[in-house]
């Protein structure tokens, strides 16, 4: 017996070729093991992890960093996927873990082969500065089985120019304006020359530039709807553009509620929630009554933001009382404007709407 051979265990019969004996699915470790008492010895260590299926749904890169992003400015990532699948795939829902994201499938049944994109828009005025995940899970069924997959959207936000409120609740059946208010803190402060609306029944303008405490340049967007604006609730924006190259857009939310005349109203139809730094925000309550006196029994009652909670109870008399709360650990913001519905389903089916400004310090 070779030196090297010494302190190996041998065989007692040939075997074949260790891969040759390795199922799929298997991996193969190699381990060098060197004895004090020898020259050199090997051993094989096979190890029986099961690789997992390959998804239905495959995507080039579910997981995205889109680096330094600058609140205002318009973060928009696109998802490509493919169906390497033997079945046809049918999304059930893209649901995004926030209300400032928004993401858009292009359709909703993909044959094997197809290929397809998922575009997910971020409206960052809302967010603090610093790192971001934004992700959306999307629920698919292929077959019998249901699955799903989630895509992630990493960023670090860093906030030069901020709009207040950043995101806007018009409520088209006040009488007067609303307005927003962009400030620029940089010493070459930009210049806003424009704005722009998604919908023509929605007017934009633009105030002169204002100098201001601490050597803030702000700007003063005054909107306002026309009186033929359809009824309803709809999802708009504000575009302003500028003369920087960074901001050259800047895209505001603004949600358009026209009320039409109902039997029921709430008391008072807009609520303000204000609470200095370190103190616990208050809850105020609205009443609900029915021009008629008939007794108001609310089926349910939801908020644009999870960050203001609504309940509400029968009485006095009646009517029906709800008591809205914000959540401070919630808010994405120092200032947020949202909407709570609540949908009445005796002594009619009316929804009442109710706008609601939160600002903690």
């Amino acid at each position: 017996m070779s030196r090297i051979d010494a302190g190996v265990t041998r065989a007692a019969e040939p075997v074949a070729e260790p891969w040759m004996a390795i199922p799929r699915g298997c991996r193969l470790q190699l381990r060098m093991v060197v004895p004090r008492y020898c020259g050199i010895a090997v051993a094989v260590v096979l190890s029986a992890a099961t690789i997992p299926a390959r998804a239905d749904l495959q995507f080039s890169d579910p997981v995205t960093n889109a680096g330094t992003v600058y609140a205002g400015v318009p973060l928009i990532q696109v998802f490509h996927f493919k169906n390497v699948g033997t079945e046809a795939v049918s999304v059930i829902q893209a649901r995004a873990s926030c209300g400032c994201s928004k993401p858009t499938l292009g359709q909703s049944t993909y044959q094997p082969g197809e290929t397809g994109s998922i575009r997910l828009e971020v409206y960052t005025l809302s967010q603090a500065p610093g790192p971001h995940t934004w992700t959306v899970t999307l629920n698919y069924q292929t077959g019998n089985e249901a699955r799903e997959i989630r895509l992630e959207l990493h960023a670090r936000l860093v906030r030069e120019v901020t709009v207040q409120p950043s995101a806007l609740v018009v409520v088209a059946d006040k009488i007067g304006q609303h307005e927003l208010v962009v400030t620029d803190a940089r010493p070459k402060a930009m210049a806003i020359r424009d704005a722009h609306t998604s919908s023509e029944k929605l007017l934009a303008w633009v105030s002169e530039p204002a100098r201001e405490a601490q050597d803030v340049t702000a700007w003063r967007i005054r909107l306002a709807v026309t009186e033929d604006y359809p009824d309803g609730r709809h999802e708009e924006f504000v575009d302003l553009h500028t003369d920087d190259l960074r901001y050259s857009e800047i895209r505001v939310p603004v949600t358009v509620v026209k009320r039409v005349p109902t039997r029921v109203a709430a008391t008072p139809s807009d609520v303000v929630l204000v609470a200095p730094a370190g103190q616990p925000l208050p809850s105020r309550l609205v009443l609900i009554r029915d021009e008629q006196g008939q007794p108001v029994h609310i089926d349910q009652v939801r908020s644009d933001d999870p960050a203001i909670t609504a309940q509400w109870v029968p009485g006095p008399g009646a009517m029906a009382t709800l008591r809205i709360r914000a959540d401070r650990k919630l808010l994405s913001g120092e200032t947020i404007r949202c909407a709570v519905h609540a949908q009445i389903d005796q002594p009619v089916q009316e929804t009442v709407t109710i706008s609601v400004l939160c600002t903690a310090h």
